[in-house]
């Protein structure tokens, strides 16, 4: 990789000398076994594998240079199967009087063609003749810009309905959990159910606790939710949480507690940064425990709770939510 201390923010590159700048040799041969999707559109400027590495790219004004996500670049290659020239469309170039060609959208597409070895296609602008280099970088600094300002960007519950119809498989399997579950996104799930919002919260919870217990924690929701129009998912992720780490609770006290945290206007509030779903697991945990004392029954030890949730036990002197409880 090149070194740090050399590279310089608001300078000019090349395609390879980011990649070897933010890539390590092994992810370059990480982004090199993916294949090549579908086949280049004809009637379209065509730039080839050897212009490619020609392409520059202003620090200037296009964080390119200095903020490169190789993350990104990868996970967007393996959700699709490999670069696919249908959806990597939109790279736009403009070339300069002195014959330099800089990219002004598409780096990352244009980096994974340049390790991979093949060519592109690009809108090809080209200032006047006697612009200034000045003036050439306002100009595309400009459409850099505006660029962004026409992303329209989807909101998560867009996204996962478009990931459905595009019958990717993390969205068809979240779905049939969201039937089971008589709960919606965006109409998807079970058509009558009760619209969850914030799911992506409900999808690291799966992948954390486990379905078991979501799908346990759903069906102690159940009943409560008859009247709710809307379910935030964390309240369902941290009792999800709460059933994955305490063993033979009693549902009684459980919908209870779970009544209590519905009607309550701060139970889901100020929760533990980085940490709400924990957060929330502790907060019914003791909604839970006030039930079982008057019923003179086993409650929850909750320092033992937050360490096996991984959860900094101070929070039982600090959150309001659990010392007023």
């Amino acid at each position: 990789m090149n070194n740090k201390k050399d590279w310089d923010p608001n300078g000019t590159y090349g395609l390879l000398s980011i990649a070897n700048h933010h890539i390590k040799p092994e992810q370059i041969n990480n982004l090199k076994n993916f294949s090549v999707i579908s086949e280049l559109p004809k009637n379209a400027i065509k730039v080839e594998h050897k212009q490619v590495l020609e392409l520059l790219v202003d620090g200037l004004y296009n964080r390119g240079v200095e903020d490169f996500s190789y993350r990104k670049l990868y996970e967007n290659c393996e959700r699709r199967g490999g670069f696919d020239y249908q959806s990597a469309s939109g790279i736009i170039t403009f070339q300069r009087p002195d014959g330099t060609e800089v990219i002004v959208a598409g780096v990352h597409r244009c980096v994974f063609a340049a390790v991979k070895g093949i060519p592109i296609v690009v809108n090809r602008f080209k200032h006047k003749p006697d612009t200034s280099i000045k003036e050439c970088r306002r100009i595309e600094a400009q459409v850099y810009t505006d660029e962004g300002y026409h992303l329209y960007k989807q909101t998560p519950d867009q996204a996962f309905k478009a990931a459905y119809v595009a019958n990717e498989s993390w969205a068809v399997d979240f779905a049939k959990t969201l039937k089971s579950l008589s709960l919606k996104v965006k109409g998807i799930g079970y058509d009558e159910g009760t619209n969850l919002t914030g799911y992506q919260t409900l999808i690291k919870t799966i992948d954390t606790y486990g379905k078991p217990s979501v799908i346990e924690a759903g069906n102690l929701l159940q009943e409560e939710l008859e009247d709710e129009n809307r379910l935030n998912s964390l309240l369902i992720s941290g009792l999800s949480a709460l059933v994955n780490k305490e063993q033979n609770l009693n549902d009684k006290y459980l919908k209870k507690a779970i009544s209590s945290a519905l009607i309550s206007d701060s139970f889901l509030t100020r929760t533990q940064h980085g940490s709400a779903v924990q957060n929330i697991a502790v907060r019914f945990a003791k909604y839970y425990n006030g039930v079982a004392k008057r019923k003179s029954s086993s409650t929850i030890e909750l320092v033992n709770l937050c360490n096996r949730l991984e959860l900094d036990p101070t929070v039982l002197a600090t959150d309001g939510v659990i010392v007023n409880a």
